[in-house]
């Protein structure tokens, strides 16, 4: 079966009855929510909180591997992941089937044939979609990351001339999706000038059509993949020699006889109501929203690491690019050196800025500040922190403060290193 085909298969079962799937995988996606995501939010964070780390990164993974307790919390994660996620395409996969083959749906059925197909993937194989997600999971990072303190580990910086004020702000490095926000936000705009207080709801209004809107074209497609995956298969089974079929291949692309009127009525109504109890609560939530931005402080832009287009991350030339394209902040990292002083500095190994195998937790604060690291075709020197709080208040600059964990700290960081960080009233 060619792919074409198989695409024109998934199109005629899969809107005969939409409703059903886009149902399926609501119901999936908050069971997700509810009891899957909480669960691996706690065992991340127990990962976090044991290796002493602010957040897992490609150079922190042999780090993380040495610690028994995150290795067994991370193999848990995984098997709760790969449980929910063979869960979920299951059982599109087990309705897609049914209904090309024109069968009745019935709930019992499905749940049962769900599970015996997952009894059956716990196999020796499956190790390797644990590992993969391991490895996965210092890209992703599960939205979360690790206080120091209470007041967080971000700590805006009091200068010379600079305002305290509440930091929201876009990223300077990531300013290209607002290129279209005139048109996007049209309306908005417009019931600014005619209706000031109406602004907050239709704001919420229209980015709840837009969530809800993505997430059924989102389900839809992915429906579409199932269905025609599920097509090829059937037909590549039914040519399988007899020797290697476990089970008859019965391929079927007939009149589904499961969508009954009274069954479409059902769907269509309860569809009804679970988008208007998703548009309501997601509104109610957007508009909360658009009211904390309408009363929080003027958006300010945030270079971060500096302003890369003008010098490597985290170094001074960027600090001056980032002034010089008239950023109102710039975010940078502080992480400790081996003889207790600091260093701005991201990346807790420097392989990736100088091609050398260094940790920064090896190292005296001399040894680091005379490293160059490279990147875009330029250069400079690894500042102190000195170096950069001297800088920023000569550029009345002001800064915001992330101190990078490595995990060979020491208890006193932070009263140490405040200090550090008040320039002169």
């Amino acid at each position: 079966m060619g792919i074409f085909r198989a695409i024109g298969i998934a199109h005629r079962t899969t809107w005969r009855s939409p409703l059903l799937y886009v149902l399926v995988v609501g119901a999936t996606q908050v069971l997700l929510v509810l009891l899957t995501i909480p669960v691996i939010r706690l065992l991340y964070q127990l990962v976090l909180v044991e290796t002493g780390l602010g957040s897992i990164a490609y150079d922190r993974i042999s780090q993380v591997l040495r610690n028994p307790l995150a290795d067994i919390a991370l193999l848990v994660i995984a098997v709760v992941a790969v449980i929910a996620i063979l869960g979920e395409m299951v059982t599109l996969f087990v309705l897609a089937s049914h209904h090309q083959d024109g069968e009745a749906t019935a709930l019992r059925l499905v749940l049962r044939q769900v599970w015996g197909t997952i009894k059956k993937l716990a196999h020796p194989q499956g190790l390797l979609m644990i590992v993969y997600l391991i490895l996965l999971l210092p890209l992703g990072q599960l939205w979360i990351d690790v206080d120091l303190d209470k007041e967080g580990r971000s700590t805006p910086i009091r200068q010379r001339g600079a305002e305290q004020e509440p930091v929201h702000k876009p990223d300077l490095q990531r300013s290209s999706a607002g290129d279209h926000l005139p048109e996007c936000l049209a309306p908005t705009i417009a019931t600014d000038l005619l209706a000031p207080t109406a602004s907050p709801w239709l704001a919420a209004v229209g980015l709840s059509a837009f969530q809800i809107g993505a997430f059924v074209i989102t389900a839809l497609l992915t429906i579409m993949i199932v269905q025609s995956l599920t097509a090829m298969l059937r037909d590549w089974l039914r040519r399988l020699n007899e020797d290697h079929r476990q089970t008859p291949a019965v391929i079927s692309h007939s009149e589904l006889s499961y969508v009954t009127a009274r069954r479409e009525h059902v769907l269509w109504g309860l569809a009804a109501l679970v988008i208007a109890v998703a548009f309501t609560s997601t509104a109610v939530l957007n508009h909360q929203t658009m009211v904390n931005l309408v009363d929080s402080e003027q958006t300010q832009v945030l270079a971060h690491r500096g302003f890369i287009q003008g010098g490597v991350e985290t170094t001074l030339p960027a600090l001056q690019a980032a002034a010089k394209a008239g950023a109102d902040r710039v975010e940078f990292d502080v992480m400790e050196t081996k003889d207790g002083k600091f260093v701005v500095m991201h990346d807790t190994n420097l392989r990736r800025l100088t091609g050398k195998n260094l940790n920064v937790k090896d190292l005296t604060q001399d040894e680091l500040t005379k490293i160059t690291v490279r990147a875009g075709g330029m250069e400079a020197k690894i500042p102190s922190l000195e170096e950069w709080i001297q800088l920023s208040i000569q550029l009345n600059l002001p800064q915001l403060l992330e101190i990078k964990l490595h995990g060979g700290e020491s208890p006193d960081l932070v009263p140490r290193c405040s200090p550090c960080l008040i320039g002169p009233e």
